[in-house]
């Protein structure tokens, strides 16, 4: 009897460990990778943005893929261009799961666009990333996005699934 309670509590903590590493895992990834994104996509700060990818990013959206330095160039002209609103983002996480150094998240996405004077107008969408660990950082290396899911326009009701991502420090 005792061998068998020894090897219940034996798993129940090995269970509670890797619950624990996956919640640290999580938790750097948003600091890594979130919260900058969040914060330099709606500053339209094309630097910190880049940074957060792999240097041969793969990037694939309904306009095609793109591939490292190119992928960066078009963030960089994007963000430098002249706009006459505020777009925020927003996150909710679908799966989140992490193997050493490599880590694969599916979510949705929402963009709301204010401008003065205007109701806002939101958008949304799905995305896949690929991250890797590079020197203790995590950093996207594959991402994939898509304003529609089987043919079907991805909304709100798809979003509020789910909890939004809380980025605040």
């Amino acid at each position: 009897m005792n061998k068998i309670v020894s090897i219940l509590l034996l798993l129940v903590g090995i269970g509670l460990n890797h619950a624990q590493d996956h919640d640290s895992i999580e938790d750097q990834v948003n600091k890594d990778i979130w919260q900058h994104f969040k914060r330099s996509y709606e500053a339209r700060d094309w630097q910190t943005f880049n940074a957060l990818h792999t240097d041969d990013v793969l990037r694939a959206h309904d306009r095609g893929i793109e591939l490292g330095q190119e992928y960066k160039d078009a963030i960089k002209s994007f963000y430098e261009m002249e706009v006459d609103h505020k777009a925020t983002i927003d996150f909710v996480m679908e799966r989140r799961t992490y193997k050493e150094d490599v880590g694969y998240e599916v979510g949705f996405y929402r963009v709301t666009y204010s401008k003065p004077g205007e109701e806002d107008r939101m958008s949304y969408g799905r995305f896949h990333v690929v991250m890797n660990k590079i020197e203790g950082q995590w950093k996207i290396a594959q991402d994939w996005d898509s304003n529609s899911f089987n043919g079907r326009p991805i909304g709100a009701e798809d979003f509020n699934e789910t909890k939004i991502l809380d980025l605040s420090d």
